[in-house]
């Protein structure tokens, strides 16, 4: 909620999603003005309903205020959630790259890491294919080590996950000092964990959606039965009632 407030990961938000950020100030305006009408007929029906007066004109002012600041947060909502959605995506994406690198890996255990790298991206998804194909572009356009160190951080960032940046220091070892057995079994042993682990946390967020679903079927079904016997409640109290008055 206070990230809502004081938009505190903003500039992550627009580095991570690769957001225009002169589109995403027009659509802003453009939510803002939208809610904001919604909000000014909003105070309009309140003025009908309840008289104009001194109160019910502040009364809606802060209506259409308030519409208008939930327009301009808006975009930044759908932000948050877009982000939510890549990063459950790239969950799902990078063990799969990994999984590719590591067999290409087994064929040619001789050959380039950047090179073998570069032979996963034609079995990718976006986002994680733009992501390698940045890494392997920077890498051939600067091979400094302090490059190299940097290009790997800066895609273990972009993942963003633990297992990430232990499983990415053990392909930039193997780029800096060459593909050894104890290596190579040891980042086996971590893709099959990673999956295992990635896998598991797909099947408990999907459980969770379920049993959210299934709960506001619940309430909804639970209010429409009580909102009918109310009704039926009412309408045969009034029925009894107009025969005990004749």
């Amino acid at each position: 909620m206070m990230d809502f407030i004081t938009e505190e990961h903003r500039e992550e938000y627009f580095r991570k999603l690769y957001i225009d950020v002169s589109k995403f100030q027009s659509q802003r305006i453009t939510y803002t003005i939208i809610f904001s009408i919604i909000g000014i007929v909003s105070a309009i029906a309140l003025g009908v309903v309840l008289g104009f007066n001194f109160a019910t004109v502040l009364l809606g002012l802060l209506v259409v205020a308030l519409f208008g600041y939930i327009g301009w947060k808006y975009m930044y909502y759908e932000l948050g959630n877009e982000l939510k959605r890549q990063d459950a995506r790239l969950g799902l994406l990078f063990p799969e790259f990994l999984q590719v690198f590591i067999s290409l890996l087994h064929v040619n255990p001789g050959a380039n890491v950047v090179t073998l790298m570069e032979g996963t991206i034609a079995y990718l998804e976006e986002p994680i294919k733009t992501q390698v194909l940045r890494l392997t572009k920077r890498i051939y356009e600067d091979a400094s080590s302090e490059n190299i160190r940097d290009s790997f951080n800066e895609f273990s960032s972009y993942i963003g996950t633990s297992e990430a940046r232990r499983t990415l220091d053990m392909v930039y070892e193997m780029y800096m000092e060459g593909v050894n057995e104890r290596t190579l079994s040891e980042l086996d042993t971590k893709i099959q964990a990673m999956n295992e682990n990635t896998v598991a946390s797909f099947v408990e967020a999907k459980s969770k959606k379920i049993q959210n679903r299934s709960m506001v079927c619940i309430i909804a079904m639970t209010i429409y039965i009580f909102g009918f016997v109310g009704v039926v409640a009412v309408a045969y109290g009034g029925s009894a009632l107009s025969k005990l008055s004749f």
